[in-house]
């Protein structure tokens, strides 16, 4: 039987940890691929990002790149309020702040009764629907307990665009709906510091 080795058995130790992985090497891969997600709207294409830009994104959870631009997210809630005497129909809107585009990450609700349907478009009158007819309001958005999520992908909410929501009471009583669009401001990075969104150095 042939022996081997402590040479033999150093090289190929070298080799599969060459061959291995690292979370950094994971990392880039994610930073890599984030490159080419659209940019958000009315940005610029950036340059690409320097090994300080990277770094600084990997140690700071708040920051997030887009298209080669790094954005600070700042956690938000737009809100919708409907109060019903009966059955009938309300409608309100969401307007996006003009300081940010909004990432929507998860649809919450509340309410009295959920014999309620919801329809929701975009802009005004002909903008684009998110749904083919009104929805039931448990199959439009989940509960503190249980958010729901807006989808696989993260929906990018542009700054100043407005969202009608459309509700219809069928409970034959009074009924206090809330609705909760919950995700992110994304905000540039350049403005970090008057978000107060810079580690404290103590």
């Amino acid at each position: 039987m042939k022996g081997f080795s402590t040479v033999d058995t150093n090289e190929k130790f070298k080799d599969g940890i060459a061959k291995f992985k690292s979370m950094l090497d994971v990392d880039r891969f994610a930073l890599d691929h984030a490159r080419r997600l659209p940019v958000p709207m009315g940005a610029s294409q950036g340059a690409p990002l320097s090994q300080d830009q990277l770094n600084e994104l990997m140690n700071d959870p708040q920051l997030q790149e887009l298209g080669g631009n790094l954005y600070i997210a700042k956690m938000f809630h737009y809100i919708a309020n409907f109060t019903f005497a009966g059955n009938g129909t309300i409608a309100q809107t969401i307007q996006i702040d003009s300081d940010a585009d909004f990432q929507l990450l998860m649809l919450l609700a509340d309410y009295t009764s959920a014999l309620a349907t919801v329809n929701v478009t975009e802009g005004g009158s002909g903008g684009l629907s998110w749904m083919s007819a009104p929805v039931n309001i448990d199959l439009f958005a989940g509960s503190a307990q249980l958010p729901f999520p807006a989808g696989l992908i993260p929906q990018l909410l542009p700054k100043k665009r407005v969202y009608n929501i459309s509700i219809v009471n069928t409970s034959g009583a009074a009924n206090t709906i809330q609705i909760s669009f919950w995700g992110y401001k994304l905000f540039p990075a350049a403005q970090a510091a008057q978000l107060g969104a810079v580690p404290s150095q103590q």
